[in-house]
């Protein structure tokens, strides 16, 4: 028989959701009791983020906060229908349910989250930033915290005698130390790794606290850990709500700001593959084109609708719960940043090559513009007014046209950046 194991996840989204229940929040919660069976549903709420709903008598009673929906998510893949129990009294806005389930039914997680891909990379994957050393520094932490929690576990269980000198060895003063060290940089990353690992130790901690063996020797750690998780779960709670999620964004933006444009770095690199020589307005649309449609099959309007309207704490919620790796992350965060730098380019470069034939063409004989902006494509403003003679003297170009006419359009269009006299001085 398969060993039943639990899972404690908060429950909110009722402030904002009070027309479906149809009454404050204050007298929703004054309904809930310890011990009330709460049934969870998975829901579609917008393309990029998948939520999981909570039911009380058959009516909307909040959503599981959005770091542990994933994990709900695995556990729904798994069960016709998941059932779990009110734990303890309802905070002021939400509160815990505890879910029931057969160990080994997350074991998947890392597989879950390796299948999670973006769409085919635009940035080559080896150009693409990667993860900062704080969050590096990060995965260690939680590597360490997870290694001290399996010797643990593995050595509280069926081994009764020896348990008290095994825990002294592995040190429940560490894991407090170290769950410390969790606890305060919890929220410098919106990896959805994180949170997720803080559940599986909040799983472990609470287990714990039910042995005797731990409890009656190591009460004051116990204590401690519990606390401290006590801290975080309510922290998360609220991390839109009291605007942690946008400092954790505003942390990684300036990180990718900083590193994407370094020399030798991600937007030189990139850059230089795409093209060779320096690109027009209409090929940099392109690019744009490209990347636009490509963020925003990392949610639903993503880069259109959400990130360009300003809403920035919509946009880290679209990259906290997406489901993706350290590294995945970082990959769209790089090209988040190459679409505002061509944004940037675009508008300082003027019309585009079809405006500026259509607009020169008459000058040229049998129209023959493109051909002339494809030989001083990317030069330098010496080479053009050369090129420009030589049209003249060879019968394509007529000289009529060929000072201030030209000039304004070429100069508009950002292709030749002198001034008009320097350009009559020099094209006979």
């Amino acid at each position: 028989m398969k060993e039943i194991t639990k899972l404690t996840v908060p429950i909110v989204g009722l402030r904002w959701n009070e027309h479906r229940l149809g009454m404050s929040t204050e007298d929703f919660l004054k309904n809930i009791k310890v011990g009330d069976q709460i049934i969870f549903k998975a829901e579609p709420d917008g393309e990029y983020l998948r939520v999981v709903t909570a039911y009380w008598h058959h009516t909307f009673a909040g959503k599981v906060e959005e770091y542990a929906s994933l994990l709900m998510h695995i556990l729904l893949n798994k069960y016709n229908k998941l059932k779990g129990v009110v734990a303890a009294e309802p905070f002021t806005y939400s509160y815990l349910v505890d879910v029931e389930f057969h160990k080994g039914d997350l074991d998947g997680f890392d597989d879950y989250m390796e299948k999670t891909q973006l769409p085919n990379l635009i940035i080559d994957r080896n150009l693409c930033l990667l993860p900062p050393d704080w969050e590096n520094s990060f995965q260690v932490l939680y590597e360490e915290i997870e290694e001290l929690m399996d010797e643990i576990h593995k050595n509280v269980s069926g081994q009764p005698d020896s348990t008290k000198s095994k825990l002294k060895e592995l040190a429940m003063d560490r894991m407090v130390e170290l769950m410390t060290e969790f606890r305060d940089n919890d929220y410098r990353t919106l990896c959805v790794e994180d949170p997720v690992h803080f559940i599986y130790m909040s799983h472990y901690i609470s287990e714990w606290g039910k042995l005797p063996e731990i409890a009656n020797n190591y009460k004051d750690q116990i204590d401690a850990l519990k606390k401290i998780v006590k801290d975080i779960r309510h922290e998360r709670a609220h991390s839109y709500e009291n605007g942690t999620a946008g400092r954790v964004y505003d942390a990684m933006e300036m990180y990718v700001k900083t590193k994407f444009y370094e020399k030798g770095g991600t937007l030189e690199k990139f850059w230089a593959q795409r093209f060779p020589e320096t690109p027009d307005v209409d090929e940099l649309k392109v690019l744009k084109r490209e990347l636009t449609t490509w963020l925003n099959k990392i949610g639903k309007s993503a880069y259109t609708t959400i990130y360009k309207k300003g809403d920035r704490l919509e946009w880290a919620r679209i990259l906290q719960h997406g489901k993706y790796t350290r590294k995945k992350l970082y990959q769209i965060l790089s090209h988040l940043e190459l679409a505002i730098y061509v944004e940037e380019q675009i508008k300082g470069m003027g019309c585009s090559r079809s405006e500026v034939v259509e607009k020169m063409k008459y000058m040229f004989v049998d129209g023959n513009a493109e051909k002339y902006l494809d030989e001083i494509k990317g030069k330098k403003d010496t080479v053009i007014v050369k090129i420009t003679n030589e049209w003249i003297r060879g019968g394509r170009l007529f000289s009529e046209n060929a000072h201030r006419d030209l000039w304004k359009i070429l100069h508009d269009a950002k292709i030749y950046r002198a001034s008009e006299s320097n350009w009559n001085q020099q094209v006979k």
